[in-house]
């Protein structure tokens, strides 16, 4: 018995039945999962009109387009910009071993505004936010950062933690402008630990004494122990000096 199909005026199927040769379950399964992919995918028919159109159940027609997937009678292509971060995002993903990237498109008026990193960095603080388990979040300093933290909606996380892991304190002894541990202590209505020290020191010995300091040494410790660590590293390009190239 061979099942065949035609698609009338209206997009509904009929099936009718000849004799021109016996067709196995399996091909002739195929076959409905080809039709019912067409119907949701390029026709884009719900579940329920497909079934109908098929004469067979909701969750029949369900399970055949979700063999047309499984089967590759499917190819889905993304015909956007996002869809070239995503491929990089898991090439990057694959090729250093890391266990989350998100790569995102930059603004079309300037390849170094940092919006669209900015957007992405709020909402994955915003997820570890969200956790109900108390949770110490370490945060570094830089433009990006601030423009993330500033992204955040008001949140009530007084279980959490947000300790600096940067000085605070400008050169000309002014609060540094991109620290961003109390613009989002303000936010989130967390308790915060800043560190109280000048972003940049002269020496490595001025900078041990500092760190040997009664004030500083718990904010350092509460560093060390943050289930996770937000920081910018600047911007990577050919151009730039903090790209390299190893051999």
């Amino acid at each position: 018995m061979t099942i065949l199909a035609r698609i009338i005026d209206d997009g509904s199927i009929r099936r009718s039945s000849g004799k021109h040769g016996e067709k196995s379950g399996s091909v002739s399964r195929l076959d409905d999962a080809a039709r019912a992919g067409w119907l949701y995918y390029v026709a884009g028919r719900t579940q329920d009109e497909i079934a109908a159109a098929m004469g067979v159940s909701r969750q029949s027609a369900q399970r055949l387009v979700s063999l047309a997937m499984s089967e590759r009678l499917i190819k889905v292509r993304l015909d956007h910009p996002i869809a070239n971060c995503m491929a990089l995002s898991a090439a990057l993903q694959e090729r250093y071993r890391l266990k989350q990237v998100q790569v995102v498109p930059s603004a079309p008026e300037s390849d170094t505004a940092p919006t669209g990193i900015a957007e992405e960095g709020a909402a994955e603080i915003e997820r570890w936010l969200k956790r109900s388990e108390p949770t110490v979040l370490a945060m570094g300093t830089g433009r990006t950062l601030r423009s993330a933290v500033e992204q955040l909606p008001p949140m009530a996380c007084p279980q959490h933690r947000i300790v600096s892991l940067t000085g605070n304190i400008s050169p000309d002894g002014s609060a540094a402008y991109y620290n961003v541990i109390f613009l989002m202590a303000d936010a989130i209505q967390a308790r915060h630990f800043p560190m109280p020290l000048p972003v940049l020191v002269s020496t490595p010995e001025e900078r041990a004494l500092f760190h040997a300091q009664p004030l500083v040494k718990p904010t350092l410790e509460l560093g060390g122990k943050a289930d996770v660590t937000f920081v910018g590293i600047g911007e990577l390009g050919p151009k730039h000096r903090c790209c390299w190239t190893a051999s």
